[in-house]
């Protein structure tokens, strides 16, 4: 059962979210750290790195953009090596991973640093399980069983596992959330998969069990995601600044009310 407090726990304590953003939307993911009751510091300087990962609960690392790959390489090293050492959690987005060059970036960043979570989608996921899926640039496109796709990822990898679309799959690669809220104007707003990936984050707080905090912070990226849609059908603009006022405006009761999920165990 997911603990809908937690979300008040996250305001009570204002966890602190270092994120290295590629530059086409740390804004928005700085806004999205912000209103649902964290605080985002946004990274580009690998000397302070251990200062500012000392000041944080959790380190988000998005893949998206490589515009000096190897200056960037030493500052997501930077920053990894610093949250390992104080035992904090890092969460990648591996961005159209199925690219060769990024394919060969993440092996080889993971080689340097521990990373505990993976968020992507379909196709991204797939890459770590090991199987063949469609994609077309950042976006997921054909079928795949993305149940089978997450469990396997996490045991391949042995991390946790965020699988965003339609249906959202957290997975440790024994125990599945399927988080069934959401809406389409997600997928139309680019950067609303990079707003989780930090907003992931801040539910993992200090002794919070890691996969239920993934969950929950999902689920709280999907009711308002779901709520934001209802009331803007077919307005991607302005889709995006209701989104912040949901997230910003989201209670416990609220997440019990419209959360749409379900708990398995798998072998």
């Amino acid at each position: 059962m997911l603990n809908y407090q937690l979300l008040d726990q996250v305001r009570a304590t204002t966890p602190v979210i270092v994120t290295f953003a590629n530059y086409v939307t740390p804004q928005i993911v700085a806004n999205a750290v912000n209103v649902i009751g964290g605080s985002p510091i946004m990274s580009l300087e690998p000397a302070e790195a251990p200062a500012l990962v000392s000041m944080a609960t959790a380190v988000t690392l998005n893949l998206g953009t490589a515009q000096s790959a190897e200056l960037d390489f030493v500052e997501l090293v930077a920053l990894g090596k610093a949250a390992n050492t104080l035992g904090l959690p890092v969460i990648i987005d591996p961005v159209a991973v199925s690219v060769p060059f990024r394919s060969q970036y993440v092996a080889r960043l993971l080689k340097e640093i521990q990373v505990d979570v993976i968020r992507g989608n379909a196709s991204e996921i797939a890459h770590f399980a090991g199987v063949a899926a469609e994609s077309r640039g950042i976006d997921a496109v054909g079928e795949v069983d993305i149940e089978a796709v997450a469990v396997a990822a996490a045991r391949n990898t042995d991390m946790l596992i965020v699988l965003t679309g339609p249906t959202d799959i957290v997975t440790d690669g024994h125990k599945v959330f399927k988080i069934k809220n959401g809406h389409e104007l997600l997928a139309a707003n680019v950067g609303s998969g990079d707003m989780l990936s930090s907003v992931l984050g801040t539910f993992l707080l200090k002794g919070q069990d890691r996969l239920e905090g993934l969950a929950l912070a999902t689920l709280a990226m999907g009711v308002a995601g779901q709520l934001a849609g209802q009331q803007n059908e077919g307005k991607p603009g302005t889709f995006s600044a209701a989104l912040l006022d949901e997230l910003y405006q989201l209670t416990p009761a609220k997440l019990e009310e419209f959360g749409d999920w379900e708990e398995l165990d798998v072998k």
